[in-house]
């Protein structure tokens, strides 16, 4: 799944799409995801839309909260390793 079409599928206006998509390129690079269609990326946007939905919209806030909320996830998946 392209990571930007789940973006266009949103009742956001261009300029909150904006945010979002600044939100989730900072935390992809962040977190060292470079397959933009990958699993990894596709779970990080969906993470980054509940959190836009959730508001405020703020760039900072969501990109920190998605940061957390998926190396939260692999936590676990690291463990059992």
């Amino acid at each position: 799944m392209a990571v930007h079409r789940l973006f266009r599928q949103t009742v956001f206006g261009p300029e909150d799409l904006a945010v979002i998509v600044a939100a989730y390129e900072h935390a992809r690079d962040a977190l060292g995801i470079s397959d933009s269609a990958g699993s990894a990326a596709t779970v990080l946007a969906k993470t980054v839309m509940r959190l836009a939905a959730e508001g405020p919209l703020e760039e900072e806030r969501i990109c920190a909260r998605a940061i957390s909320s998926v190396r939260a996830a692999q936590l676990p998946a690291a463990l059992s390793a």
